[in-house]
């Protein structure tokens, strides 16, 4: 399936190219994964089991992310093309994965709890670039596009989780001591 979408593109990504490319029957392929979009899921989920594998959990902890970042950028290097595919996979299909959304919510809970003076609207927004942050995509337009070493990459994505939490605890300051 990697190969199909990395060397093809997604056009040529149908679930008999998929067997062509495995060698096996096309009835395998969809008794394993009824449709082309479950086969997809299936490839974002299997990279979430290989982070998870390589011991690379998200942090409960809102300032461990920092020393994550560096280790899950070059885990995500080593994906090569199975990250590539699963990226172009995931835009074109705006596809988002249940370990996907469990990432996001648990970044908001947890900053929820950090900052219980911000509102729910700037939680969100904090949640939504934490996420985009430490995402896939972030990694990928930094290293591949824009050509920075992966260690330039997560020092770069460090200091921008870096700044974003210390903006969000001088809100969550003012909101603590506003008058309401």
């Amino acid at each position: 399936m990697v190969s199909v979408i990395v060397d093809e593109g997604l056009h040529a990504f149908t679930m008999q190219n998929v067997a062509d490319r495995a060698g096996v029957a096309h009835r395998t392929v969809y008794r394993y994964y009824p449709s082309r979009e479950q086969l997809l899921r299936g490839l974002s989920e299997s990279l979430s089991q290989r982070l998870a594998e390589a011991g690379l959990l998200p942090p409960q902890e809102l300032d461990a992310w920092t020393s994550y970042v560096a280790p899950l950028f070059e885990e995500f290097r080593e994906l090569g093309p199975a990250l590539r595919a699963s990226l172009i996979a995931s835009v074109a299909l705006a596809a988002q994965t249940e370990s996907d959304a469990a990432l996001t919510s648990a970044i908001f809970d947890a900053l929820a709890i950090r900052f219980s003076y911000l509102s729910e609207e700037q939680l969100h927004e904090a949640a939504g670039v934490f996420r985009a942050l430490v995402g896939r995509f972030t990694w990928y337009v930094l290293s591949v596009e824009l050509n920075l070493e992966t260690a330039e990459a997560s020092r770069g994505v460090t200091w921008a989780i870096g700044a974003l939490l210390d903006d969000l605890e001088r809100r969550n300051d003012a909101a603590a001591t506003s008058p309401t």
